[in-house]
C-alpha cells in the first residue's frame, strides 16, 4: 500500500472479510492460510514506519456490511481487490460507491479476471448516465474516474490504457483456455 507512506494521504478504509479461501472465475479457489488483518497490519508494520499505520482504518466485513458501521463516505481513491469472481466485483463496486467521494477514482486489480462485471459496472453508469472514464491498464488493472478527475486520469492513464475490446477479447480467450486446462487435469 505506497498510499499508507504518501503523506497527502490522511485515511486509508480497508474492507475485507479476510476468508481463507476464495472463489475464482477460472474454476478453483484461491486459498490463503492465515489470511488476517493481523496479518496485513504486521507486513506493513515491517515494511512502514508506524506513524503511516494510523491512518489505516480496518473493517473485517464484506463491502455490504459496511452500513453498520461509522464509514467516511469522501473517499477519493477505491481499490477493489477481493474475491475473483465476476458476481463478487461487481457487488463489491455497488457496495462501495456510497462511500466514494463525487470525485474520484476506483481501481480494481485482476482485470483479465473480472472483465464482465467491469463492462457491466460500464453498461450500469451510461444507463443511470454518470459521466465517467474507464481504462484497462497494465498489470491487469482497471481504473475508472469520476467527476473532476476524469480529465486528469484522461490525460495520465489514456496513453497507457489497452484498447478495451481488444484486450477483453484476449482476456476471454486466455480466461476459458485456463478453464480448459484446469477441466482436462482434473
Amino acid at each position: 500500500m505506497p498510499h499508507l507512506a504518501d503523506p497527502a494521504c490522511t485515511r486509508i478504509s480497508s474492507v475485507d472479510l479476510r476468508p481463507e479461501v476464495l472463489r475464482d472465475e477460472r474454476g478453483r479457489d484461491a486459498v490463503y492460510d492465515g489470511n488476517s488483518t493481523e496479518r496485513m497490519i504486521d507486513g506493513l508494520a515491517g515494511i512502514l514506519p508506524i506513524d503511516c499505520l494510523t491512518k489505516l482504518r480496518t473493517y473485517d466485513c464484506d463491502a455490504g456490511d459496511l452500513k453498520d458501521f461509522d464509514v467516511p463516505r469522501d473517499h477519493v481513491l477505491g481499490m477493489i481487490d477481493g474475491e475473483h469472481t465476476n458476481t463478487a466485483a461487481f457487488r463489491d463496486f455497488l457496495n462501495l460507491r456510497k462511500y466514494m467521494a463525487k470525485d474520484c477514482v476506483v481501481l480494481f486489480h485482476d482485470l483479465n479476471l473480472v472483465f464482465d462485471a467491469l463492462l457491466n459496472i460500464e453498461t450500469l453508469l451510461r444507463d443511470e448516465g454518470t459521466r465517467f472514464a474507464s481504462f484497462f491498464l497494465p498489470g491487469i488493472l482497471y481504473g475508472i474516474a469520476f467527476g473532476k478527475l476524469r480529465k486528469p486520469a484522461k490525460k495520465a492513464l489514456g496513453p497507457l490504457a489497452h484498447d478495451s475490446e481488444d484486450f477483453v477479447a484476449r482476456a476471454r480467450r486466455d480466461l476459458q483456455e485456463r478453464i480448459a486446462k484446469h477441466l482436462h487435469a482434473a
